[in-house]
């Protein structure tokens, strides 16, 4: 299964990242963004208009990238985190006081807190970040890190900066202070604190085809599309992850958020279950991202009955949308017959259309 083929495009580009995620359809309309959880962070201010991607944040502020490339960042900015530069952008990452970003020609730029130099020169296809340090993949598919390389307690193994294994990756993703990524071959590699051995860096054997990573746990989806999750659990309840077939993850600290085929979104870890602040809103989503106990994420409003794209929903639609949803999206089957056919077209414009022409 590669998940650029079933409803949401998983930028590689996009932080895992759900890290960031967007559907292919025509017309898709990502807006607006929405967020839930702990009311105090400023992050949970949220801007107008849309995002097509949303980095997992280690801090108080958040950068996205708009429909239209430009990169959106707000929250927290007193190392100058949400001044992002002009230009389109296709990956962004929001560390601590730090942001980075892929450019639309796969150079990358930097801003906000940054003692420690770079970025490195190249071309790249997504950028990550942890805490205080920064991972890119380059287009050739190699991994290079930068930033600081501390750990947070001893002993002092090469940390997620100096440890970056050789080989070459579809996929990478930034911990608190552990770094994860997938191989060419679909296995799983991990490095950085808390050093080799343990929980955190024993992942589980197989294929895999995306991955995110939190503070003290990783999580990766395999390729029919379930989720695993290693590492240790503080007691939020991180090894939980949902049951079922997803497309995109993504992680911060104690939480965790995956998409699936048909746009819903599912959540896990600090402040979910009865009643927890980071359960995740109905709906169908194009992004999502999430903080310490605090989530973001952009609906999609999109007119998923005019699936042609000609700006009328009618009759012309429907070869389109037996060919472009059937297989992935449970909504495809409106009326509960078990088979699709014009009714469930009908019915599909009728309850899901809405804001259609």
């Amino acid at each position: 299964m590669n998940p650029s083929d079933i409803g949401w495009r998983v930028c590689v580009m996009l932080p895992a990242i759900f890290a960031s995620l967007a559907p292919t359809g025509v017309g898709a309309q990502c807006t607006p963004v929405v967020g839930w959880g702990l009311p105090f962070p400023p992050v949970l201010r949220l801007p107008p208009g849309g995002a097509v991607a949303l980095a997992p944040m280690w801090g108080g502020h958040e950068v996205g990238v708009r429909p239209d490339g430009s990169i959106v960042a707000w929250g927290w900015n007193a190392d100058g985190q949400c001044d992002a530069p002009a230009g389109k952008f296709i990956s962004v990452g929001a560390g601590d006081r730090h942001s980075v970003g892929v450019r639309a020609d796969g150079t990358l730029a930097q801003w906000g807190y940054n003692p420690w130099g770079g970025p490195p020169t190249g071309r790249f296809r997504k950028v990550v970040t942890g805490v205080d340090y920064s991972l890119a993949l380059r287009e050739t598919g190699e991994i290079v890190g930068w930033g600081d390389n501390a750990m947070p307690s001893p002993p002092f193994y090469p940390g997620p900066v100096s440890g970056v294994p050789a080989g070459r990756f579809i996929d990478v993703a930034g911990g608190a202070w552990h770094a994860v990524a997938v191989r060419e071959d679909g296995s799983i590699a991990s490095w950085g604190w808390p050093g080799p051995g343990g929980p955190l860096h024993t992942p589980p054997s197989g294929q895999f085809v995306a991955v995110a990573a939190g503070s003290t746990f990783s999580v990766a989806i395999r390729t029919d599309g379930t989720l695993v999750a290693w590492g240790e659990d503080p007691g939020y309840g991180v090894l939980d992850v949902p049951k079922g077939a997803f497309v995109a993850v993504t992680a911060s600290s104690f939480s965790g958020a995956a998409g699936r085929a048909d746009g819903t979104i599912a959540t896990w870890g600090a402040g979910c279950g009865p009643g927890g602040i980071m359960n995740a809103p109905a709906g169908r989503f194009c992004a999502v991202a999430v903080g310490n106990a605090f989530a973001i994420a952009a609906r999609d409003s999109s007119c998923y009955a005019d699936c042609n794209g000609d700006g009328a929903a009618n009759l012309a639609d429907f070869g389109c949308f037996i060919t472009r949803f059937a297989l992935a999206d449970p909504y495809a089957d409106c009326n509960g017959d078990t088979v699709l056919n014009l009714s469930d077209f009908g019915c599909f414009q009728t309850r899901f259309a809405r804001g259609c022409p």
